[in-house]
């Protein structure tokens, strides 16, 4: 089964303003880098040998949406900000694939904050301050039996048994500056599954970049802003932050 995330789609406007800015063009208005953040979690509240207390972290979708300005320009004066984690994601688009649900545009699996402002801090973060929970209830998705006709390779798939999930997102900060465009981010998150919660505070960085060491997070090619400092995560095997946004080397 391999992992989605609905696209977002981006004006096309948006991107030639954000594409031109420099320091001689007026400032980056309040946005987000348009998809995958690598997210490291920690715990703040919650058991953490609970079943939902020893979450390291995600793959985060996230995507600026902007309303209309005369019904064609977006509004950079209106923007808000959508967060989909690949955790919930997985878990729809398998119940989809088996023809069990299609829940893969159920509001409630994303969730969209508006920017408090629409140009960044003195600091250069933009923050959304509030988010309306997103919750999701997936029904239980039998067993993928193994293919006879392949013995060489296993593809069976366990039972996934009937679960919510929601995510509770608020202080949701993004680094906005000409030079990072919305790829720094820190929030805080209750994530809440089948009536367990558990509190943590999530640092991601744009783009996500699997890895199994050091070396591979510091490759200039690998789509991270070289200026920034990233180490790789072993338990998720992802290119991180080591610290709280903003970060460089």
């Amino acid at each position: 089964m391999t992992a989605r995330i609905l696209p977002f789609v981006a004006s096309p406007m948006l991107l030639a303003l954000l594409s031109t800015t420099g320091c001689s063009q007026p400032g980056v208005p309040c946005t987000a880098g348009h998809g995958y953040f690598a997210a490291k979690y920690e715990l703040t509240q919650g058991d953490p040998a609970s079943p939902c207390g020893g979450l390291l972290g995600d793959v985060l979708g996230l995507a600026p949406y902007y309303s209309a300005k005369d019904g064609k320009a977006p509004n950079l004066e209106d923007g808000s900000v959508a967060i989909r984690p690949e955790y919930v994601n997985n878990l729809i688009f398998h119940a989809l694939d088996q023809g069990v649900a299609d829940l893969s545009t159920d509001p409630g699996a994303q969730a969209l904050g508006d920017f408090d402002a629409a140009d960044p801090a003195e600091d250069d973060f933009c923050t959304a301050s509030t988010f309306p929970v997103a919750e999701v209830s997936i029904p239980e998705v039998p067993e993928v039996p193994d293919d006879p006709e392949t013995p060489d390779e296993d593809e069976s798939i366990p039972a996934q048994p009937a679960t919510t999930v929601s995510y509770a997102w608020s202080n949701v900060r993004i680094l906005v500056t000409a030079d990072a465009q919305g790829t720094q981010m820190s929030a805080d998150l209750r994530f809440t599954q089948d009536g367990c919660s558990a509190d943590y505070h999530a640092i991601g960085v744009f783009p996500a970049v699997y890895c199994e060491s050091d070396e591979e997070c510091e490759d200039d090619a690998n789509g991270i802003n070289p200026s920034f400092k990233t180490v790789c995560d072993a338990g998720l095997g992802l290119c991180v932050l080591p610290g709280e946004p903003p970060v460089y080397e």
